[in-house]
């Protein structure tokens, strides 16, 4: 079971634990059950995961909150005031 938490990053919420499981999962799996902690009914729902995570990689593509980079690492030889360090 994963736990949302509110956070200030930029989706305002993170997974209180790793979710690298449920990556993995939405990556290799057929389908995912799903059920609310408070749900009393025994059942469960469930999505199929076709194209999922290839979908999902492309939602973050386009949609994914745009931040600075935290660092540039720049190579040897390398003058990061031109583009691909070639000389305009």
């Amino acid at each position: 079971m994963l736990t949302a938490i509110p956070d200030d990053s930029p989706y305002g919420a993170r997974f209180a634990d790793d979710g690298e499981w449920l990556l993995d999962r939405l990556r290799h799996g057929t389908f995912i059950y799903l059920r609310h902690a408070d749900d009393a009914a025994p059942g469960f729902a469930y999505i199929d995961l076709t194209g999922s995570f290839r979908a999902i990689g492309e939602a973050l593509y386009w949609c994914a909150p745009r931040t600075e980079p935290i660092e540039r690492n720049i190579g040897p030889g390398v003058d990061a005031g031109t583009a691909h360090g070639e000389a305009q």
